[in-house]
């Protein structure tokens, strides 16, 4: 089914994505938290660091986060993302699917499978496999 605005703890949340410089997607990207109790959801609060950082990753994420997908399940939260290898100016570089967990949206923990979507060398996927959005259909995860 689609997506639907629910609160956790009597708070609407929301992961985004922020980068240190000027422009679309300039720097290596990072994920902070957000959360409001208004109603409107026109006044939000935001975490004072980010919640997963590229510094913090894997070889195959250190250029930048971008793209990420929050859902909740059983009591459990999952982030999946799409994350760069090589820095901005570095050609050509490589982006794939990652995924960590967490049980109380602040802290997470990167999956040991990571990156759980990759690209196919030699293939039409060979560069970009990003871009995440992940939804439960009846009994099955698309």
């Amino acid at each position: 089914g689609l997506p639907k605005l629910k609160k956790w703890k009597n708070r609407y949340w929301l992961i985004y994505h922020t980068y240190p410089e000027d422009g679309y997607e300039e720097g290596a990207g990072r994920f902070g938290l957000a959360w409001t109790e208004d109603e409107s959801l026109l006044t939000w609060n935001r975490l004072p660091k980010p919640i997963l950082t590229p510094e913090e990753g894997a070889e195959w994420e250190r250029g930048g986060l971008y793209k990420e997908c929050l859902l909740e399940h059983e009591g459990k939260f999952y982030l999946f993302y799409n994350a760069k290898n090589i820095p901005d100016g570095g050609r050509p570089w490589i982006e794939q699917t990652g995924l960590a967990v967490s049980s109380n949206l602040t802290d997470w923990e990167r999956h040991a499978g990571n990156p759980v979507l990759q690209v196919s060398p030699d293939r039409w996927d060979s560069r970009f496999v990003s871009d995440p959005c992940v939804l439960r259909d009846g009994d099955r995860w698309v």
